[in-house]
Formats: structure tokens, sequence, C-alpha cells
């Protein structure tokens, strides 16, 4: 298990919103997203919007912890939750 880092909290809000991301992390220099779904219900609409419109020119790609497969989309990867360990400590070990 990889133990966290004391950082700072930053909370993003937008007038009017009813958008939420549930993590933002920076890994070495690599931002990412992340959205943890642990229901059948897997839609990502506030992450999508997070990464295609309102932080667009950043070239992010988010992550999507949830019960699905592994899957890769253009913006975005879902990764199972079984496999959370292995992809943290593959993206630490590659940036």
């Amino acid at each position: 298990m990889y133990g966290a880092r004391q950082v700072g909290k930053t909370y993003i809000l937008k007038d009017n919103s009813t958008q939420e991301v549930d993590f933002v992390v920076q890994a070495n220099s690599r931002i990412l997203p992340i959205e943890v779904k642990a229901e059948d219900n897997v839609k990502s609409k506030s992450l999508h919007a997070f990464i295609c419109k309102d932080f667009a020119s950043y070239h992010l790609k988010g992550v999507r912890f949830s019960m699905l497969g592994f899957q890769s989309q253009e913006w975005m990867e879902n990764i199972p939750l079984y496999a959370i360990e292995s992809y943290v400590k593959k993206t630490l070990d590659n940036n």
C-alpha cells in the first residue's frame, strides 16, 4: 500500500454548477482527474465536462475506477477497482 503525502486541499467551484469530480491529483508531472464508481451506474458526465470543456486546453486524460473492466477512451481510462493499487504504482513509476 502506498501512503498519501501531506498536501493542501484545493476546491474548484463553479457558480450554479452541480458537477463534481472526486479527486484531482498530481502524479509527478501528470495531473489526474479521478472519478470513483462503486455501483452499476458509471456515467461520468462531470468528469467528461471537467476534462473536455472546463480544462480542455490542458489536454488531460481522466481516470475512472469502477467495477467495469479495463477501457480506454480518448478522454478517459477505466480501471477496475481490483486494479487500483497496480495502476497507482505503475503511474508513479512511469512519471
